[in-house]
């Protein structure tokens, strides 16, 4: 055995005889990125309307496409907002 083993030896054995290891746990918060689908936008049903040169016909016509796309995007509204809200942790806004 070298002096240098010889000492790295003492070295090694002496601070065995410290205080043992305890590791401690410490949480730390780690940002978490949020990842979720976007719902599908609502169509434009008033686009869709054929219009049929009848002033009664096309008015139901396009008030019934309008109803139909103002609950489409309150639905698609509400999606949205719950995929925001599951990324907040389930934290609202003061709204």
């Amino acid at each position: 055995m070298t002096v240098r083993g010889a000492l790295t030896l003492v070295l090694v054995l002496g601070t065995a005889a410290c205080a043992p290891f305890n590791p401690e746990v410490i949480k730390v918060p780690v940002p978490v990125p949020c990842v979720f689908t976007l719902p599908a936008k609502p169509v434009p049903y008033v686009e869709q309307v054929a219009l049929t040169g009848h002033p009664e016909t096309d008015a139901l016509a396009v008030f019934r496409a309008m109803e139909a796309e103002l609950e489409a995007r309150r639905a698609y509204e509400v999606e949205l907002e719950a995929a925001v809200q599951a990324c907040r942790g389930g934290k609202e806004d003061g709204r």
